[in-house]
């Protein structure tokens, strides 16, 4: 099943540039976080990264590079996450670069991906 699922996710979603090839090593989190170090699976360990290292929610109409988007399910927990790669732009949208499972790592519009984007929420560490 996950030989096929690279090529559905080409299909499905050809207008992202993809950076490079699978690495069960780390996940979406592990990028985002810990710089492609290790998979981070637990959210409780994903909140404690957010209050430990300060990270505070901004807006959308304020978001900025280096900023990072999580993506929540209805539930309200955590299922995506990513670095902000641009502003916002006229479409109110920033691009992304995040990685989708143990497969790629991609640079997408923060709506174009196989994640919920219902819920996203944005943050910033604050000195």
């Amino acid at each position: 099943m996950e030989a096929n699922y690279v090529p559905k996710l080409r299909a499905e979603f050809p207008d992202v540039e993809i950076r490079t090839s699978s690495d069960p090593e780390y996940n979406c989190h592990g990028l985002t976080f810990a710089s492609r170090r290790t998979g981070i699976h637990d959210p409780a360990v994903l909140s404690l990264i957010l209050e430990d290292d300060r990270y505070r929610e901004v807006p959308l109409t304020d978001v900025l590079p280096g900023d990072v988007i999580l993506y929540h399910n209805r539930l309200g927990d955590i299922e995506h996450s990513g670095v902000v790669a641009s502003k916002p732009g006229a479409i109110g949208i920033p691009y992304v670069f995040s990685k989708w499972g143990k497969f790629m790592e991609v640079f997408h519009l923060a709506n174009r991906c196989p994640y919920t984007y219902e819920l996203p929420k944005f943050y910033r560490v604050v000195s």
